[in-house]
């Protein structure tokens, strides 16, 4: 099959606004009531054209949100992936190099990221390795990290260390 040349609704009414257009000069002694008549088709080809062309154009916009969204949710799962694996490593020995990795991986993701899942996982570790320090400066991290993603700013509270804290000596 050869090359399909299609136009979009708007294009189709642009062109036709210039045939109408340039008609209206080659056609000798267009007076009176058909120069109305072309008149008013002219504008209603015109306001016909750029109205389409806006919808064509969010409607180009909202396809590149989606797609960008789309994006996103795919990265986030194979973020969740990763990081459920090094959370299993984690498990039968700590490595503050891993859990620099996940703390890296966890930058990457969106606000809408399930981060109290990721902060579930990590307060698990806790009974798992109770008394290791260095875990619980880990917690704290990803604890942080939760609540700054629950706050419409992003900064933390004072309560939110409270609540972290509290988390973290509740388990260990």
């Amino acid at each position: 099959m050869g090359n399909q040349f299609s136009l979009s609704p708007a294009k189709m009414i642009w062109i036709s606004f210039w045939f109408v257009f340039i008609l209206c000069f080659i056609i000798p002694g267009i007076t009176g009531t058909l120069a109305n008549i072309v008149a008013l088709v002219l504008v209603i080809l015109l306001i016909l054209a750029i109205y389409l062309s806006s919808v064509e154009a969010a409607v180009k916009q909202q396809n590149l949100s989606l797609e960008a969204n789309n994006k996103q949710k795919k990265l986030e799962i194979i973020i969740k992936d990763s990081l459920l694996q090094k959370f299993s490593q984690l498990k039968s020995q700590f490595s503050e190099s891993i859990a620099n990795d996940i703390l890296n991986e966890l930058k990457q993701v969106s606000p809408s990221f399930d981060s109290q899942f990721i902060y579930d996982l990590t307060l698990d570790l806790l009974l798992t390795h109770s008394g290791d320090i260095r875990i619980k400066v880990f917690a704290l991290n990803v604890g942080r990290f939760h609540y700054s993603l629950q706050r419409p700013d992003k900064n933390l509270t004072i309560y939110d260390e409270q609540a972290i804290q509290n988390d973290i000596s509740t388990r260990s």
